[in-house]
């Protein structure tokens, strides 16, 4: 690509690109959301940033990188704006050979949390990703309030389409009305089907009553 700009209602993509006198390949361009709210209703902010692409030579895999900032943002989801702010960043390097993107390394920095990924997309859509992360109480949960910070970390697998989640998270104390929980452990798994999504999620903990744990299955009808 030699030059590119394109421009939607919510999106603006615009770069370059050229050979080296060795044969490379690179390309230098910049990506924007201009209203994150055509995305998701009643979220708004914009995202954006730059992207960098070299190959050695035609054929070879391409190497990518791209580092993104949003603006203004307001998801519309108060724990999520809490964790993330106004402004969290977007850094990415990884490769692009024949499809598939090997992700290297993906880390997403708030204002009182970082997530960070790793691993596989296949062609066909497939994931392999192997996810970290850590925030900063307290949370807010219906009537369960949990302290102190949050670690955790997981795999995304299954497709694109209908992607599956494992998560862990280990949390220094959590309260459920009168009874205060200590050293919890949660463990969660998430799958979006053809039309419906379901999971499970397990709780251990300890408590002035001896250990507790609690376990149950949610559905999302489609």
């Amino acid at each position: 690509l030699r030059r590119i700009e394109a421009r939607g209602q919510a999106l603006t993509l615009t770069g370059s690109g050229g050979r080296s006198l060795t044969g490379g390949l690179g390309f230098r361009g910049r990506a924007d959301i201009t209203d994150i709210g055509r995305i998701r209703p009643g979220a708004r902010g914009t995202f954006g940033g730059p992207i960098e692409a070299s190959s050695a030579r035609n054929g070879a895999p391409w190497r990518l990188t791209f580092d993104g900032r949003a603006g203004q943002l307001a998801t519309g989801l108060a724990e999520l704006d809490r964790l993330l702010g106004a402004a969290p960043r977007l850094q990415l390097t990884g490769a692009l050979d024949k499809g598939r993107i090997a992700i290297e390394q993906s880390l997403l920095t708030g204002v009182a949390g970082t997530a960070s990924a790793r691993g596989l997309i296949e062609p066909n859509g497939r994931l392999r990703l192997a996810l970290d992360w850590n925030a900063s109480g307290p949370f807010g949960v219906g009537p369960i309030a949990i302290d102190g910070a949050m670690t955790g970390n997981g795999a995304l697998t299954g497709t694109l389409a209908q992607p599956r989640a494992d998560l862990t998270a280990t949390f220094a104390s959590l309260a459920a009305g009168p009874l205060t929980l200590a050293d919890a452990d949660l463990v969660l798994s998430f799958r979006k089907g053809v039309d419906a999504s379901d999971g499970r999620i397990v709780l251990t903990a300890g408590s002035s009553y001896g250990p507790a744990r609690a376990a149950g299955n949610f559905f999302l009808g489609g």
